[in-house]
Order: structure tokens, then C-alpha cells, then sequence
């Protein structure tokens, strides 16, 4: 019994040494496989190319990458209707940059612009299309009102009112005013909710009339 004992424990042990040296010698042929893989990759990123000898030896000025155009948002057109009763669209006014403005005759910021808006409309009225849309709800708002409130400050641009609240959604209006600048071509160029000064909007206006 004694003896069997002795002979597993030595087949066992033979048996660990056996696969001891097969696992060295295959990790050694593992290893030495990757070290000549290695010494072959650096070979190649050292030697030059055609290519890199060519530009190491190239004096022309390196070639500029022209920055691309940015992305353009075409408006949305939408209708609106004119003092006289008439509907009309957003894209009856392309071919000139546009002003789009959002008020309301009970709005205080909005009044607080008018004239200035007014202003520049004289400067650019053959020149620049201005839209200033009122927006009618019907109750707090209506057209007899924003037509009286035109009317007796003597404003001289022209008034349109979106009486569907088409231009409000479609413009994502939340608070008045707003006003959309719109390039010739109908892409929107700026946008800015609540007043901005005379400054702000001939330095823009300024900008698409020198393209």
C-alpha cells in the first residue's frame, strides 16, 4: 500500500516536470515570436517612405485649408396678414435682408424699441425689408388695437399682424419682443429675444448690406 502511494506521488511529479518544460518552451517561442514581430514594426516606422523623403526635401509653402462655410437655416415661411387686410408671406420679401419683429401694443419693452426701430427703417427702408408683426390673440391683443397704437405714435414701418399665431410657432416665440435677422437669400442670420438697441441692429443690418 505503501509502495503504491510512493509510485503515484512520483507519476504525478513526473508528470508536473513534463508540463512544466512544454509550457516554457512554448512561452519562450511566444516570446521570442513577438520580439521579432517588435523589431520589424519599429524597422518600419523608421525607414522613410517615398513620400516623407519627398516632403523632408520640399521647400513650397505648406497648402492652407480653407475654413468651410458655416451651415445656413433657411427661414420658415409662414402668413401673415398686411394692414389693409391682405395675407402675405415671409418669402414675398426675399431678396432683401429682412428685419422680423415680434411685438404686441400692451408689450413695455416693446415700445421701448419702436422708435429706434423706426429710426433706422427711415436710414434703410430701400434697402432693408422690415416686418414688424403683431402678434393678435383676439382678446388681449387685437388689430383695432395694434393699428391705434401705430397710428398715434406716428410709426411709418410696416405693421403685419399673425393672427393664427402661425409666425409665433413656427419661430418658437415665448416672450416678446423678438426679432429674427434674415439674409436676403431667407436664411436666418440672428436671433434675439427682447429689445436691442439701434446700435446693435445697424451694426447687423450694416454687415449683410456690405456682403
Amino acid at each position: 500500500m505503501k509502495n503504491k502511494k510512493i509510485l503515484w506521488i512520483l507519476v504525478v511529479f513526473v508528470i508536473l516536470i513534463v508540463g512544466a518544460t512544454v509550457l516554457y518552451q512554448n512561452l519562450s517561442k511566444y516570446y521570442a515570436e513577438q520580439e521579432e514581430e517588435n523589431e520589424i514594426k519599429q524597422q518600419v516606422s523608421i525607414t522613410p517612405t517615398p513620400e516623407s523623403e519627398n516632403s523632408s526635401n520640399n521647400t513650397s509653402e505648406p497648402s492652407i485649408t480653407e475654413t468651410p462655410e458655416p451651415t445656413m437655416h433657411p427661414a420658415i415661411d409662414f402668413s401673415m396678414q398686411d394692414i389693409d387686410g391682405n395675407s402675405v408671406s415671409l418669402s414675398d420679401y426675399y431678396g432683401k435682408p429682412i428685419v422680423l419683429n415680434f411685438w404686441a401694443s400692451w408689450c413695455g419693452p416693446c415700445k421701448g424699441e419702436m422708435p429706434e426701430f423706426n429710426k433706422v427703417y427711415l436710414d434703410l427702408k430701400d434697402d432693408v425689408n422690415f416686418l414688424m408683426v403683431d402678434l393678435v390673440d383676439g382678446s388681449r391683443e387685437t388689430i383695432k388695437k395694434g393699428s391705434k397704437f401705430i397710428e398715434d405714435n406716428g410709426y411709418e414701418f410696416p405693421v403685419f399682424f399673425d393672427v393664427d399665431q402661425e409666425g409665433a410657432y413656427y419661430y418658437s416665440v415665448y416672450a416678446i419682443p423678438s426679432t429674427i435677422i434674415i439674409d436676403k437669400d431667407g436664411n436666418i442670420v440672428n436671433y434675439h429675444q427682447g429689445a436691442i438697441s439701434e446700435s446693435v441692429l445697424r451694426k447687423e443690418l450694416d454687415a449683410l448690406l456690405g456682403e
